[in-house]
């Protein structure tokens, strides 16, 4: 504060004389009770879809609603202004509802008002988010066997097994392990209830006949994973279905007017012409309808999908579809079926696809 002492001789209304002045600063410090005040910040956990079960913050899930409380002036002042951010949002109001949020641990909130003299008040408050990621499985097994789960290439049981990985957020969530089978082309039979890290031992199997199986893992909050593999029919030398329509070396015949190889078998040719059907092919099949297959749980090398099959790259066209899997993750590219047609590709990794993108 700047304060001027000016003296003067004389009246002031008789033209007086100035005689000097003298000029002095000092600081002055307002009172806390000068600032307006708040009195308090509240928050409370926005569900978004998480289940009634689940009470916590959850990572990429919940949201969180955040308020500043009774906040007032002082001596006489009014609030003009009121903000609160955290999270990397601002809301320029005394509340908004903030989230997802994409990294857990401690998000602080803050807000701020300022009143009809400019001064302004700052107060936070601190939320816990959990971390969280979708659920999913590890050292999978899926295969032939006999009746206590040893391993045989003409067992008539499936074996499957899996460890699941999951968020415990706080004790609050859990999953259901379940695994299924279908004989290639027909539809899966019922779920069956699996224990993580325990084998399922389940009947029904036929040695010439190959099948698709899956095991699948939903948690609480709905979030689900589905490993798919196939399961070879017995291992032969070489086998002709029923009239001799189709052949297959190292399994049993599958498909009319097709010569099959099992998986894993190659051909070489010596030198010289190589004459080639339209019809010679890697054991391989055009995906199911009623219902459509989901590309999604496709785990074979090579298929072909429909038109109508589910996440195929254009619902107007039938693909090539490659497969390469590793442990959890894999690759797909999509070859058009037609010459016109554009190729695609895309990837899943940490139990999340891409898009497909045009090669």
């Amino acid at each position: 504060v700047r304060v001027v002492l000016s003296t003067y001789k004389g009246l002031p209304q008789n033209s007086s004389t100035f005689i000097g002045s003298v000029e002095k600063t000092f600081t002055m410090t307002l009172s806390d009770d000068a600032y307006p005040s708040i009195g308090s910040m509240g928050t409370t956990r926005v569900a978004n879809g998480v289940p009634a079960a689940i009470t916590r913050h959850v990572q990429n899930k919940t949201k969180c609603y955040v308020a500043i409380l009774d906040a007032q002036g002082a001596y006489g002042s009014t609030i003009t202004n009121y903000t609160v951010t955290g999270n990397g949002q601002t809301f320029n109001n005394s509340s908004g509802t903030f989230g997802v949020f994409p990294t857990a641990g401690t998000v602080t909130f803050t807000g701020t008002v300022k009143d009809s003299r400019g001064r302004t008040r700052t107060s936070t408050i601190s939320i816990t988010v959990d971390p969280y990621s979708a659920p999913s499985l590890t050292k999978i097994q899926a295969y032939r066997s006999i009746s206590d789960g040893t391993a045989n290439t003409s067992g008539t049981y499936l074996s499957l097994k899996a460890t699941t990985l999951f968020s415990s957020l706080g004790g609050q969530n859990a999953v259901t392990l379940r695994g299924r089978f279908a004989q290639r082309g027909g539809s899966y039979g019922a779920w069956n209830a699996m224990t993580s890290n325990t084998l399922k031992i389940l009947p029904g199997l036929l040695a010439v006949y190959s099948y698709t199986a899956q095991i699948n893992v939903v948690d609480t909050l709905g979030s689900s994973y589905t490993y798919t593999a196939t399961i070879p029919t017995d291992s032969v030398s070489f086998n002709l279905m029923d009239g001799g329509m189709g052949a297959a070396f190292g399994k049993y015949a599958e498909n009319a007017n097709y010569l099959e190889l099992a998986a894993g078998w190659g051909l070489m040719f010596g030198v010289g012409s190589i004459m080639r059907g339209p019809n010679l092919r890697y054991a391989s099949r055009l995906l199911n309808t009623s219902p459509d297959e989901n590309l999604n749980d496709i785990a074979e090398e090579w298929v072909v999908s429909r038109s109508t099959s589910v996440n195929n790259p254009n619902a107007s066209n039938f693909f090539y579809i490659h497969t390469v899997s590793l442990s959890s993750s894999r690759m797909q590219v999509a070859y058009g079926y037609n010459a016109t047609n554009l190729a695609y590709y895309r990837s899943l990794y940490n139990s999340t696809w891409t898009a497909w993108r045009s090669i």
